[in-house]
């Protein structure tokens, strides 16, 4: 019973440093202006962005440690990854994103070697609605329905080789001047998807949670839970797993526009790869 009750005080500490203030800003008319931290590694969040108003996000990392059996030997996968990410503000209520993602996986087994494939894996595109604008009693809520196309090698395992539905809601919120909190639960599916040569049926729900802290002018740290449990439907067959990663970082704001973070990535489960890390960098123009 201890070791929860450290990991949730030192929990506090990291988010809730009560030597942390910070006068909220005015806009030209004297009102208070809403301050958007939207700068995320593994949760989404449910900020928009405005009309006429673009955002570039470019994120690579790495994943290591994946273990799954096939035909009888264990294998292991190692992951390496570049997402470019695009997002347009139709209104004030709705943005159109789109992201294709570069790949390369590497699979070993035990005393035979191994091999690796590399390409760009499948993209998404979608549109993201505003149900609620963040108040002070109430947080910013978000609808985001996407697509994600098989533009990736299905047979390298780079792709679905069909076209995949999510949606997602998604929740962001303002505690203090200086504590964020975002949370997000999806659904996603994908019919008769090919894998080794045979067809089946997939669905992910996934969820996240999320604390940013503002700790300097320009700096936050960030600690965030992602979540996804898996199905996969084939030949009358079901393979469920999943997948739990746990990840602190940070990021800071510089004169340029551009925001710069890197987190760490830790597997809680089974199913999750062993760690990882990821370097991300955006500017909204």
């Amino acid at each position: 019973m201890k070791t929860p009750l450290v990991l949730l005080s030192i929990c506090l500490l990291f988010f809730c440093d009560p030597f942390n203030s910070f006068e909220i800003r005015a806009d030209e008319d004297g009102e208070h202006e809403v301050e958007r931290q939207d700068f995320l590694f593994l949760v989404n969040e449910a900020y928009l962005e405005e009309e006429g108003e673009w955002q570039f996000v470019i994120q690579s990392g790495f994943l290591n440690g994946l273990e799954s059996e096939e035909h009888g030997e264990t294998v292991e996968e190692d992951l390496f990854f570049v997402d470019v990410e695009f997002e347009y503000g139709i209104t004030d209520s709705i943005t159109l994103e789109l992201a294709l993602p570069y790949e390369r996986i590497e699979l070993s087994e035990p005393g035979e070697g191994s091999e690796s494939f590399s390409g760009i894996g499948d993209g998404e595109i979608g549109l993201a609605f505003a149900l609620i604008q963040e108040s002070e009693d109430s947080p910013a809520l978000t609808l985001a329905l996407e697509g994600s196309f098989p533009s990736g090698d299905e047979d390298e395992g780079l792709g679905r080789g069909v076209w995949g539905w999510e949606a997602s809601l998604i929740s962001s919120k303002r505690l203090a001047y200086n504590l964020y909190v975002h949370s997000h639960l999806g659904f996603e599916f994908a019919n008769n998807v090919i894998e080794e040569g045979e067809l089946s049926d997939e669905r992910e729900y996934s969820y996240g949670l999320a604390l940013a802290q503002q700790v300097t002018e320009d700096a936050f740290i960030l600690l965030e839970l992602s979540g996804e449990y898996e199905e996969e439907k084939s030949l009358g067959e079901t393979e469920s797993g999943h997948a739990l990663y746990l990840g602190p970082g940070a990021f800071i704001e510089l004169e340029s526009g551009w925001e710069v973070g890197a987190n760490l990535v830790i597997g809680l489960t089974d199913d999750s790869y062993d760690w990882g890390g990821r370097m991300q960098a955006s500017i909204e123009f």
